[in-house]
């Protein structure tokens, strides 16, 4: 694992990851446009992802399920390496309790994901019954992503501080 940690928290890979994340967060919303309303990933509850699932053309439903398959697949992992990366760069001096316990939402959040997409893709292919499982899902998707953000941005405003003290000594 300590292998992997340190190829994410090279520069050009959190640059790479940085990137895709915005690329692909900004095609969701042309996504939306095609499929006539939001993503089923956006909404917490099972209800309103079945209101939303009834909506839904045939063609649209194809699409929504392909989109998941590949883009919001993609999505997880390279929000991951962006928050693993930056967890592994800026805190190779702590503890490895300190260290797994602030990796852990980045890989809660990968998990719920994967396990959200599974769900969503088996309901846009006539499994609608699987979608009450995305009121467990979702929650910790969103859960995890909010605490692996909030990791990365103190992370990066602490090695920022440390920076400008370290050239003001200089």
């Amino acid at each position: 694992m300590s292998k992997l940690l340190n190829f994410l928290a090279r520069t050009p890979v959190l640059v790479f990851c940085f990137v895709v994340m915005i690329v692909i967060g900004y095609s969701f919303s042309r996504v939306q446009k095609t499929i006539g309303g939001p993503m089923l990933d956006t909404l917490l509850g099972a209800g309103a992802a079945r209101a939303r699932l009834a909506e839904m053309s045939a063609d649209g439903r194809s699409f929504h399920a392909l989109i998941t398959a590949t883009l919001d697949s993609l999505y997880p992992l390279v929000n991951f390496g962006f928050f693993a990366g930056i967890t592994a760069r800026f805190s190779r001096a702590w503890s490895s309790q300190w260290k797994t316990l602030i990796f852990a939402p980045a890989f809660i959040y990968l998990l719920a994901d994967f396990s959200e997409n599974i769900v969503q893709i088996l309901a846009l292919k006539g499994s609608e019954n699987l979608l009450s499982l995305k009121g467990v899902f979702t929650p910790i998707k969103f859960t995890g992503f909010i605490a692996a953000s909030l990791i990365a941005i103190a992370l990066l405003a602490f090695a920022l501080i440390r920076f400008v003290k370290n050239k003001k000594a200089a």
